[in-house]
């Protein structure tokens, strides 16, 4: 018997933060001493030995396991232990690294074990793949180590047919309920077969969709078969080439308080196993499988979404599941940390999806966080799951969008116009032009963020704040618009009533600043209710209201009862027109004029108000049948997009004053201060 002992002490002065690795013939230690000793009055010893032929004396068979296999001792039997140590609850696990002293067998499967007065069990102790020449051993207690290699002793037939389609039903069709680790890591490896799975993808979808599906639950139903009963907790890691599997089992009798995260090389896994466990006796297992080849068999097409989009699968296709425990509820949102098997492209939108028997989908899975590289996805079930990016396909010239830009970019021109002409020709007209003026602003405004928002949607869509913000922006100037033709017609109304007087009248009713108080201050209002009413109402795909969440009616009620209420006043204006132009010794609008001028220019503010109204107005009510008809999106395109064209053709091009006004000053150019009616 060969013996080989290292012991290190620190006492209360010693000024080291960590201890260096431990190390004695065939092994290496690790362990947090200078922690261990803050818990014990600043000092603490650990002593670390290695018997060299221990063997002989604690044989490998004593490791009793479900497996029929072949045992063999493939490292030094190593001690640890705290002397003189009060306080010797480990704070993290130990990490041993054992040098094997025999050869590997590359279908052995490796177990760090420790004994356990009389067998060896591995209990709190789990291994950590490193290479053919040593293994990393990482135990939650301190006592006496060493690594056991089994092999098995003759091949196994438990599942007797070939690779394919019928090993598969083989295993969904048989019952067990316990299988050797050798027998499933062998049956893996055939079910994960890279040949197999390649002509797999060559068949029709339906084959392909029901194919994947038995993969999936065939290795779900293996992967349970190596879960045993343990006091404290087991960690099990599977490494094939196709497929990767963690493994961790909660016992009754573990101290931890929560796990690290489950790992594979592509993939994490974060759930409260501790917390499932309370709720199961004070036990529960937990399977993470993470597949590099199955991802052609469930294409991303099949994750159907309401728009066209391009979609590629950005990470490898993950299973988690709960193994052998019968309430399976979950306590908490489990995350998974995908890492991107693809670029990820800057206009695009990743979402998290799991899969549905035939179909992805997104039901109870969200996105938490995104970076270049890696996304975080939150469920609150557990599944089989991905990461799918949506592009949008190559843009099209679509003739229509075209179009768009076009209507909307001529109207622009003539509101501006029409702006600019108000204000020139604001001193010689008869009649209040604040309302067509803030009419023209609001329009304006509207239609040129409008044009910028669809110019720039791919790069505005992205940010759901500043989409939402732009929308309420447009629903606030539409608005505003609506409720200038309002104040327009209660005007008009005074001034036919008060035809002598139709500047003062309306100074004295409705002066400007009311004007704009109400023009303006209304529609916030509507607006502030609404945010308050539907939080996540504003910033649709279009950036505009979301009308499935009955956000309409914030429009289309303001709006239908401006026009229904102007309709009215039109009804209420013709009515005292045609009474007060019947009166023929009355009158009215003489301002060096003939009655018959007055009378021209009565109708003429009359029809060119009311035909204002029938063009703004009106035709907004089309734009809810767009939806129904190319013809009516066209008509709706055409009419509204040139509003501003119809306000400068009623209000000034078509206006007798704005025409005589040159030549009543002799073509001088003194046009300051004009405006037209």
């Amino acid at each position: 018997l060969i013996l080989d002992i290292k012991v290190f002490a620190v006492g209360p002065k010693a000024s080291l933060k960590e201890i260096p690795p431990l190390l004695v013939s065939g092994a290496q230690m690790d362990i947090d001493l200078v922690q261990i000793s803050k818990n014990n009055n600043g000092s603490a010893a650990v002593a670390f030995m290695s018997f060299t032929n221990m063997g002989s004396f604690l044989s490998p068979n004593l490791f009793s396991s479900t497996n029929d296999t072949e045992k063999t001792m493939l490292s030094s039997v190593i001690s640890a232990t705290l002397p003189k140590t009060n306080d010797t609850k480990l704070l993290t696990p130990v990490n041993f690294t054992l040098k094997h002293t025999a050869e590997l067998d590359p279908k052995g499967t490796l177990s760090c074990v420790y004994w356990k007065e009389t067998e060896w069990a591995v209990d709190g102790c789990h291994t950590i793949p490193t290479n053919d020449s040593s293994t990393v051993c990482s135990c939650v207690h301190l006592s006496t180590f060493a690594v056991i290699m089994e092999t098995t002793k003759a091949p196994t037939a438990f599942f007797v047919e070939p690779p394919g389609k019928k090993l598969l039903e083989e295993i969904l069709n048989k019952t067990f309920t316990e299988l050797p680790k050798t027998v499933v890591v062998d049956v893996l490896k055939q079910v994960m077969n890279e040949t197999l799975i390649s002509l797999a993808t060559n068949e029709d979808k339906v084959n392909k969709v029901e194919h994947v599906n038995n993969v999936l639950m065939a290795t779900e139903k293996l992967v349970s078969a190596l879960v045993t009963n343990v006091e404290t907790y087991n960690v099990t890691p599977i490494f094939l080439p196709n497929l990767e599997i963690q493994i961790f089992t909660v016992g009754p009798n573990a101290s931890l308080k929560d796990i690290l995260p489950l790992n594979t090389s592509t993939a994490v896994l974060d759930i409260d196993i501790i917390e499932i466990a309370k709720r199961n006796n004070g036990s529960a297992a937990v399977a993470f499988m993470s597949y590099t080849n199955i991802s052609n068999m469930m294409d991303p097409d099949l994750f159907t979404t309401n728009e066209n989009t391009t979609k590629i699968m950005m990470s490898t296709v993950v299973s988690a599941t709960l193994i052998k425990i019968t309430d399976t509820k979950l306590t908490k949102p489990v995350n998974f940390t995908f890492k991107h098997t693809a670029d990820l492209i800057p206009d695009s939108n990743l979402t998290c999806v799991y899969w549905n028997k035939t179909v992805w989908v997104v039901d109870g899975c969200n996105l938490l966080q995104t970076s270049r590289s890696h996304t975080v996805c939150s469920c609150d079930h557990l599944s089989t799951f991905a990461l799918i990016m949506q592009t949008k396909p190559p843009k099209n010239d679509d003739p229509l969008d075209l179009l768009s830009t076009v209507l909307v970019s001529v109207g622009l021109v003539f509101l501006s116009l029409a702006l600019l002409t108000f204000v020139i020709f604001r001193r010689k007209l008869r009649a209040n032009n604040t309302p067509r003026i803030n009419l023209c602003i609001s329009l304006l405004l509207a239609h040129l963020t409008f044009l910028l928002t669809q110019n720039f949607i791919h790069y505005i869509q992205p940010d759901q704040l500043l989409c939402a913000v732009l929308a309420g922006v447009l629903h606030f100037l539409f608005l505003s618009a609506f409720v200038w033709m309002l104040i327009e017609a209660v005007l008009l109304l005074i001034s036919v009533k008060n035809l002598t007087k139709i500047r003062s009248k309306q100074k004295e009713v409705l002066g400007w600043k009311r004007q704009i108080v109400i023009g303006y201050v209304i529609p916030l209002v509507v607006v502030c209710v609404s945010v308050g009413l539907f939080p996540g109402g504003y910033g649709s795909k279009e950036c505009w209201l979301k009308f499935d969440k009955d956000l309409f009616w914030s429009f289309l009620g303001p709006v239908c009862f401006i026009l229904a209420l102007n309709l009215i006043l039109f009804i209420i204006i013709g009515v005292i027109m045609i009474s007060t132009l019947r009166k023929r010794n009355n009158p009215t609008l003489q301002k060096k004029a003939t009655r018959s001028d007055d009378n021209k220019l009565v109708k003429s503010v009359m029809y060119k108000t009311l035909l204002q109204f029938i063009i703004i107005g009106c035709f907004w009510t089309v734009g809810f049948f767009t939806e129904s008809s190319d013809v009516v999106k066209i008509l709706f395109l055409i009419v509204n997009s040139q509003q501003g064209t119809f306000i400068f053709l009623i209000h000034c091009a078509l206006n007798y004053e704005v025409r005589l006004e040159p030549q009543q000053s002799h073509w001088t150019g003194e046009i300051e201060g004009k405006r037209c009616s």
